[in-house]
């Protein structure tokens, strides 16, 4: 038998070395794939900071807009902004003479309705 076919045979130490760098191989790829997956799980830990960070500072622009935009114009932001504009229309709507409240005009006749012990009834 030549060395070849020692090399492809079970026996002795051949097997003892292809265990040991089988073992040294495993180990290695485990410690290859260990550092890649970190690198990845604090690139994608990166990106999402990056994301968020944008997100803030497109945040921070708009409130900066609509806050000079409310100081130099004079009009108000939030709650009362609703309030000022709900008052505005009710004030235009009384310049041209629209009704705002349905108190003000009569429908016609009122239904006198009330329940009877066989179910509503109108009179």
């Amino acid at each position: 038998m030549g060395p070849y076919f020692q090399l492809l045979s079970t026996s002795g130490s051949s097997q003892a070395q292809s265990s040991v760098f089988h073992k040294i191989a495993r180990f290695g790829l485990l410690a290859i794939s260990a550092i890649v997956g970190t690198f990845v799980l604090l690139l994608t830990g990166f990106a999402a900071l990056v994301v968020l960070a944008v997100l803030l500072f497109i945040g921070l622009i708009v409130f900066a807009y609509l806050w000079a935009r409310a100081k130099f114009f004079g009009k108000s932001i939030g709650g009362k902004a609703f309030d000022d504009m709900r008052a505005a229309a009710k004030a235009q709507q009384a310049a041209m003479g629209l009704r705002t409240s349905s108190a003000d005009y009569d429908d016609g006749d009122v239904i006198n309705a009330h329940k009877t012990p066989d179910g509503w009834t109108v009179d």
